[in-house]
């Protein structure tokens, strides 16, 4: 007889569902699903948040959670950028039918949204949900190794503009975004060198748009090579545009501080 499994999959909105393994990464607002992944031998199954990052409660976590016990699926939606939460998942009390405690029927995953700059954040007391092998050590070794600046990278090979890194922003937030590029061409001699400042805003919960002109602090480059900010629904686009028929590497990052507005 197989032994029950608490294990369960993530669905985020209306995508499809994964694994929790390494942690689940949800949208902000979405609708996120919790689904026991083998029902069977599962008489009974609880589910809840139990631990949280330090601007999340647990309680109130729990609070929006909806179960439904028959088929074994829970809901609730995903909360704001730069969340974490650790659930606890417990089939059949985490007894077996002799009424002894199997360690097996419980287990604790992460569900998480990532911040501004794409990082993840710690929830108090998690151990190895954020990543199965080495635990939270990536997320302290990534801020040790590239700080808080969101970084990124693209080859061009025309003068269109590319996206190099995409930001999402918050509603109801004015942010000022500086980004800085450096190019170099593949065996070749173009190189360029750019930083530029910009405004970008969401009105309420509407789409980004930028106040102002993007601010050129310094733009240093052989051929026409550009380095420009835009914006798409939600997100700020940090974007650059290189030489036509010529293959140039790109790598840029994303400095930012915000305001949230009433």
């Amino acid at each position: 007889m197989t032994a029950p499994s608490p294990v369960c999959q993530i669905k985020d909105g209306s995508g499809s569902y994964g694994p929790t393994t390494n942690g689940a990464l949800v949208t902000p607002g979405n609708t996120v699903s919790i689904q026991v992944v083998t029902p069977a031998g599962v008489n009974t199954w609880a589910i809840s948040c139990t631990s949280t990052d330090d601007a999340n409660v647990a309680a109130t976590i729990n609070a929006g959670l909806t179960i439904d016990s028959v088929n074994k699926i829970a809901n609730f939606a995903a909360p704001a950028m730069g969340s974490a939460l650790i659930f606890t998942s417990t089939v059949n009390g985490g007894v077996d039918a002799n009424g002894s405690v199997q360690a097996s029927y419980t287990t604790t995953f992460k569900i998480y949204t990532l911040t501004a700059q794409g990082k993840r954040v710690m929830a108090l007391g998690e151990t190895f949900e954020n990543n199965a092998t080495f635990g939270w050590a990536p997320i302290l070794n990534d801020l040790t190794k590239n700080g808080l600046a969101t970084t990124g990278t693209v080859q061009t090979s025309n003068g269109s503009a590319t996206t190099i890194i995409t930001v999402p922003l918050s509603a109801s937030t004015a942010y000022k975004l500086k980004g800085h590029a450096i190019s170099a061409q593949t065996n070749g001699t173009a190189y360029s060198s750019h930083e530029i400042v910009a405004c970008i805003r969401r009105n309420g919960s509407g789409s980004a748009t930028q106040q102002g002109s993007t601010t050129v602090v310094s733009s240093i480059a052989s051929g026409a090579q550009a380095l420009t900010w835009a914006v798409s629904g939600n997100n700020a686009l940090l974007q650059v545009a290189g030489i036509a028929a010529t293959t140039i590497n790109w790598t840029a990052t994303v400095e930012l501080i915000s305001q949230a507005g009433q």
